[in-house]
């Protein structure tokens, strides 16, 4: 995993948060500008893995629904405290991943994949509901200032950096 923050507003952040979308969290709003120094990924040992938890994995291949397959269905979903930045403001948070199977033998972790690429990037912008006349939290009024998606996209590649 690597993490690049665009931030050309300078928004001193108090309390990010970043969900994993498994109930984990971490707050990371930094960059981490480069994937494990091993760029070869050719030790598997070396190569750490992105999640916090694995509740959105299905680790048996065994299971009837999967047969042969491992699965993993990552919904990483950062979030930015609505009091933080002012309206107008934006922000982006680059995700690049590069996904992978591994197995345990013995003590030793061999990677049985080859690595496929996906990205986030998250972009946000700071809205003013009663500018828009938009209730963007779904509160029943008009009267916050909240972020907003501002053409967040994932893909299966790593572009974009």
């Amino acid at each position: 995993m690597r993490v690049k923050l665009v931030n050309p507003d300078s928004i001193s952040f108090t309390d990010p948060f970043y969900n994993h979308g498994d109930g984990c969290g971490q707050r990371l709003w930094a960059n981490w500008l480069d994937y494990p120094k091993d760029k070869s990924f050719t030790d598997s040992n070396v190569t750490g893995n992105d999640d916090r938890g694995t509740g959105d994995e299905d680790n048996n291949p065994y299971d009837a629904t999967n047969h042969g397959k491992v699965r993993g269905r990552d919904k990483p979903g950062p979030t930015i405290r609505h009091a933080e930045g002012a309206v107008g403001n934006t922000v982006e948070l680059r995700l690049h991943f590069l996904e992978f199977a591994r197995l345990e033998l013995g003590g030793n972790w061999y990677r049985i994949s080859t690595h496929q690429p996906w990205r986030l990037h998250a972009k946000f912008k700071k809205a003013d509901e009663a500018v828009d006349n938009i209730d963007y939290n779904s509160d029943g009024d008009k009267l916050d200032k909240v972020w907003i998606d501002n053409g967040s996209s994932t893909a299966i590649d790593n572009s974009g950096w």
